[in-house]
């Protein structure tokens, strides 16, 4: 990850984790727009299963394990070791 996109990470996965406290300790419900609320729906026989904005969820098997991908805001993005933030070990 670049500089800005590791920090951009680390404030969205912190949104992430407080907002998930906070909901836990108000005993409310996990926002809609989340997407593990529609990870599980397979859609039934060859139905598409979309997120909160109508985006496609794909799901992935990888070691057993399985992954929603919606792949319209999930890029994957070319890479050299000169965009790379430096790890220090």
């Amino acid at each position: 990850l670049t500089t800005t996109e590791a920090n951009r990470l680390f404030q969205e996965m912190n949104y992430v984790l407080c907002t998930a406290v906070d909901c836990l300790n108000a005993r409310k419900d996990f926002p809609e727009e989340w997407l593990f609320h529609r990870r599980w729906r397979s859609g039934g026989s060859g139905g598409t299963v979309k997120d909160f904005h109508g985006k496609k969820i794909s799901f992935l098997q990888s070691g057993g394990r399985s992954s929603a991908v919606v792949s319209a805001v999930q890029k994957n993005k070319a890479r050299t070791n000169s965009t790379m933030v430096k790890s220090g070990k």
